[in-house]
């Protein structure tokens, strides 16, 4: 900071600002000095002191919870994206390219890219659910697959809450994916294992009795 003052002084610059932290006893405050020196053929220079505490405070406490946030995420394995209804511009995380198989330079950041990667027989249904929470009638919790590029299907979990203005107008989805194929697939198995069960035992000329 003293250099700085020092280049003010020379008339090198005109002013400067600089954020600093001030140790107190029991917290820390912190602070903006800005130097703007005199006008032409006068020494000297005007130094002012803003306490940002607040706003710092405010800061850490948002990077605090967006770290939380994302380890949280990391853990379950899901993803988070938000979509900018006015502007139709969807943001997703890195799990989110991962879960629908594009690369981020190949995403347009456009609502129809998300409905593209969809499932043709399952779009209609997620297009539905995103009309009713629009709407206002129904949260947004469906389940739906994916169709990644290279022909994989994976299966997705979502959540999402609409963000409206005072006017009710939806203005924003803020939203959750988490891929369930595996769960889904054991599901699928466990389904037709009973049907073939049943289909064994309603064709059998010998009768079955099944006890625990």
């Amino acid at each position: 900071m003293l250099d700085g003052i020092q280049v003010v002084l020379s008339g090198q610059q005109a002013s400067f600002a600089l954020e600093y932290p001030c140790h107190a006893p029991h917290e820390q405050r912190w602070f903006v000095v800005r130097v703007t020196p005199l006008s032409e053929g006068k020494h000297g220079a005007v130094v002012t002191h803003t306490n940002i505490t607040q706003r710092k405070q405010a800061e850490i406490a948002i990077y605090q919870i967006a770290e939380r946030l994302k380890l949280a995420t990391d853990a379950g394995g899901i993803g988070v994206w938000e979509w900018d209804i006015a502007n139709d511009r969807l943001i997703w995380d890195e799990r989110m390219y991962a879960f629908y198989g594009v690369r981020e330079q190949d995403f347009s950041g456009a609502y129809a890219a998300w409905i593209q990667g969809v499932h043709p027989e399952d779009a209609p249904q997620a297009q539905a659910s995103i009309d009713r929470a629009l709407r206002g009638e129904q949260a947004f919790k469906p389940e739906f697959r994916v169709k990644w590029p290279n022909g994989a299907i994976r299966y997705i979990a979502a959540s999402a809450t609409v963000i409206r203005d005072e006017d009710d107008v939806p203005q924003r989805m803020i939203g959750v994916n988490w891929d369930v194929t595996e769960e889904k697939q054991a599901q699928l198995a466990l389904q037709e294992s009973e049907a073939k069960f049943r289909t064994i035992i309603d064709a059998s000329p010998v009768p079955f009795a099944l006890s625990d």
